[in-house]
């Protein structure tokens, strides 16, 4: 499992370098679509889940373990790491973020996602359960994408002259 994430991880980084580099502006719009995936997939998977409980036989079980696990964990590693390159020139196309280093943005990011496995991991999958605290996820999710779709579309004042 860990395996296939992190290939996912690295195939993600790849396209993400590649699309950040073809892209003229920062980025904001690809985040935005990025963390909407994100929210979606947390509520998909749900759905997936809800759906394995009907699994009978030991070829289904078999079929499951060798191939769709593996295959999400793919898909996740992908998700995750499609968004560092981005989150890396949305960070630096900032004129007063260039004195800081990529290991500032690497950092930030560690420390997210330490807080983030220990805050799922302790308590909101025991205390809340599988559905809930994908339910969050999904709104987490959709908080910076909101506001990504914010700044990529300002708004436009009419009044004005």
């Amino acid at each position: 499992m860990i395996v296939f994430f992190m290939a996912g991880m690295a195939m993600g980084s790849w396209c993400g370098i590649r699309r950040s580099r073809g892209a003229s502006g920062p980025g904001i719009l690809t985040m935005a679509m990025l963390q909407f995936a994100g929210a979606v997939a947390s509520l998909l998977l749900c759905a997936i889940f809800a759906g394995l409980v009907g699994i009978r036989g030991s070829m289904s079980v078999v079929l499951v373990a060798q191939f769709l696990f593996p295959g999400l964990a793919l898909l996740s590693g992908l998700l995750g790491g499609f968004q560092f390159p981005i989150a890396s020139r949305i960070f630096f196309s900032n004129a007063e973020s260039h004195n800081m280093s990529v290991g500032t943005l690497y950092a930030a990011d560690l420390v997210g996602a330490a807080i983030g496995a220990i805050a799922i991991s302790t308590y909101l999958l025991p205390v809340f359960g599988f559905l809930k605290s994908a339910a969050l996820i999904a709104v987490v999710n959709l908080i910076p994408g909101v506001l990504a779709c914010s700044l990529a579309f300002p708004r436009v004042d009419l009044r004005e002259p």
